[in-house]
């Protein structure tokens, strides 16, 4: 459960707890989390904290929402693997980069 007794937003604490969970395995890839209401009700916070909670974890690509049909956790191994491709990829972008590479 969340602790109410510091300064950290309500949506961040909600947000680490649940981030946690999915990477400890406690909630599976594929898995549906709870309703925004049972969550809300859960962890004793507004729909609003959950709300915020939730889109900074689909933004980081922890959950996926699926229209009408609830929030799934996603598979984040493959998550870090493509940002690692992506960060790689878009360095060679820089125009300097050839010149930073050679002075190695």
């Amino acid at each position: 459960m969340i602790k109410r007794n510091d300064v950290k937003p309500l949506y961040k604490k909600v947000k680490e707890e649940i981030k946690e969970k999915i990477e400890k395995g406690e909630i599976k890839p594929g898995e549906k989390i709870l309703s925004f209401i049972k969550l809300a009700e859960y962890y004793d916070v507004s729909l609003i904290t959950i709300r915020q909670a939730i889109s900074e974890l689909v933004n980081e690509g922890y959950l996926e929402t699926n229209g009408r049909n609830g929030t799934y956790v996603k598979d984040i191994r493959n998550n870090k693997t493509k940002t690692i491709v992506l960060i790689f990829q878009d360095i060679w972008k820089n125009p300097f980069i050839n010149e930073i590479y050679s002075g190695i």
